[in-house]
């Protein structure tokens, strides 16, 4: 094989079949699941897969190709990848990286969303993957998506405002410089290869946020992973004042004994999305209320998946509701939204993640910090 003999143009030739051919076959395979809910196996019995909400390529290569196999701006541009969700192309050393590094699951999801994300090919340039990879865990690997293919998508959703288009124009070309001196030092010392010592690179979340993921996971509640993603996907700042908005509720039920309510929402590639944390006592009726409430409250935004956290005075995690059917035309949930008076969209602030501080178009910046 020519490539295999150092050709330039036969490797880039050989990565394009090999990006395409994966794309179209994870393409077909993500067509036939959502129309049909299922495949057939090739015994003949039927894999029921209507459970199934999100669905990745990744393709895996027993050789690095280096910086090639990460330049498939051209694909996007052209048109040749239509799709949101872009195959994820990695060699197995690579892999090997990421299980030693990302061994949360919430925090791997996370990453493939973004990874995978059409606008990361757009606006991110990196020579290595495993640079990528320690920019996430440094709290980076932040980009703005197009509003208006979102609301092409998602039509129920909120229309762009002129703002977010500008945003998304102007954001900038991101040129991801060396973040792997920490992950270096590490393996070299975890290796017994220096006596330097060097602790292993984590990527840092909010104590609450950590906690709410780790009780879902601990008691397998329905949705945790992906859930878990949607909370790690919050910038440390916007962890931060989630984290603030819930003590004050819990507050306030310390006052006065009601039942009190804090609601964060947004829009990714994956659909709407609505996480609401309630405090009250812990009754029948205040729980029935909350289910009602998220029931309105995601049939109001047409959203993907909702969670509603119910908390004790003391905050703690006590019961959790999830709920991920897919969006329908529901009447009786039309008359509910109208009747609790829930805000209408358009008046409804959006809230994105803060775009962590970004490093400059410097391919070579050694650092880049959050704070």
């Amino acid at each position: 094989m020519p490539s295999r003999r150092g050709s330039a143009a036969h490797l880039k030739r050989d990565l394009r079949q090999i990006i395409l051919k994966a794309a179209d076959q994870a393409e077909r395979l993500r067509n036939l699941i959502h129309t049909n809910q299922g495949i057939w196996k090739e015994d003949g019995t039927w894999l029921d897969m209507s459970e199934v909400r999100e669905i990745y390529t990744i393709v895996v290569s027993l050789d690095e190709f280096g910086p090639a196999v990460l330049d498939i701006e051209s694909l996007v541009q052209g048109g040749i990848l239509p799709q949101s969700n872009l195959p994820w192309i990695i060699c197995v050393h690579d892999l090997i990286v990421f299980a030693d590094i990302i061994n949360r699951p919430e925090q791997f999801l996370a990453y493939l969303r973004r990874r995978t994300n059409r606008d990361a090919a757009l606006w991110i340039t990196a020579t290595d993957e495993l640079d990528i990879m320690m920019w996430f865990i440094d709290g980076g690997f932040y980009f703005t998506l197009d509003p208006d293919r979102l609301y092409q998508e998602f039509p129920h959703s909120r229309k762009p405002a002129a703002k977010e288009r500008r945003e998304y124009a102007n954001q900038g070309r991101t040129v991801v410089g060396t973040f792997t001196d920490p992950l270096d030092a590490w393996y070299y010392y975890h290796q017994e290869l220096s006596s330097t010592i060097a602790e292993k690179p984590v990527r840092e979340c909010n104590e609450f946020f950590r906690y709410i993921i780790d009780k879902m996971r601990d008691v397998a509640s329905l949705g945790w992973l992906r859930c878990g993603a949607d909370l790690d996907n919050y910038a440390e700042k916007a962890q931060e004042e989630i984290a603030r908005r819930v003590q004050e509720i819990l507050r306030l039920y310390s006052r006065d004994g009601q039942f009190h309510t804090f609601a964060t929402s947004g829009i990714d590639d994956i659909g709407p999305w609505t996480i609401i944390f309630a405090t009250g006592t812990n009754s029948v009726e205040n729980l029935q209320r909350l289910e009602t409430y998220i029931k309105a409250k995601k049939h109001q935004s047409q959203a993907s998946r909702a969670m509603a956290f119910w908390l004790e005075g003391t905050g703690e995690l006590r019961r959790t509701i999830w709920l991920d059917d897919p969006p329908a035309i529901d009447q009786e949930l039309d008359i509910l939204v109208r009747q609790m008076r829930l805000v209408p969209l358009n008046r409804i602030p959006r809230v994105i993640p803060p775009k962590a501080k970004k490093p400059s178009n410097n391919a070579r910046r050694k650092k880049h910090r959050k704070r």
